[in-house]
């Protein structure tokens, strides 16, 4: 079995860039190409704890544009991996 990778690493969904239409404009290149692109994201829930060890407070807002872009149906066409599928 040959060993699989990512092709793309994709960070412009970053810091200034974190809204919708960066991550529309990411789908209209990608999506139909035939290839692994990772989005570099730091998505998640910010506790008191996370707070005290990073100086990134943005990923709720990441997680929110992510769930919102799956309820828009940008993820439709593409299939969602893991790093473990790779």
């Amino acid at each position: 079995m040959s060993q699989k990778k990512t092709d793309l690493l994709y960070h412009e969904f970053t810091i200034d860039n974190v809204n919708i239409e960066t991550l529309r404009n990411f789908f209209q290149t990608y999506s139909k190409k035939d290839i692994t692109v990772e989005i570099m994201t730091h998505a998640g829930l910010i506790d008191d704890y996370t707070k005290t060890v990073t100086s990134y407070l943005g990923r709720d807002k990441e997680l929110a544009l992510l769930k919102q872009a799956k309820e828009e149906g940008l993820f439709n066409e593409n299939d969602l991996i893991s790093f473990g599928d790779l």
